[in-house]
């Protein structure tokens, strides 16, 4: 079992990947250093996968940027994270 960790999101956007300019640490071998991005807009917050990237959310492919919700399980292969907000 993985630690878990919490991120704050601070910024309007949030990197995750492997790159060492990401706020999120993903494991994996990805093409790119930045696996997705979470934006801070205001309506709410949205996920959008990079090329080539298998996301789901809440068990649900997905191919272009959607809302998440409060309680969403967002995967990346193995990798689970759940997003809440306070």
């Amino acid at each position: 079992v993985d630690e878990q960790q919490e991120v704050t999101f601070e910024k309007i956007l949030i990197l995750a990947g492997k790159g060492g300019n990401v706020d999120i640490k993903i494991k994996g071998n990805y093409e790119s250093d930045v696996v997705f991005i979470v934006s801070n807009r205001t309506t709410g917050y949205f996920i959008s996968p990079t090329k080539g990237i298998d996301l789901q959310v809440d068990g649900q492919k997905v191919a272009e940027a959607i809302k998440l919700k409060n309680g969403s399980i967002i995967q990346v292969h193995e990798t689970k994270m759940k997003f809440f907000t306070r």
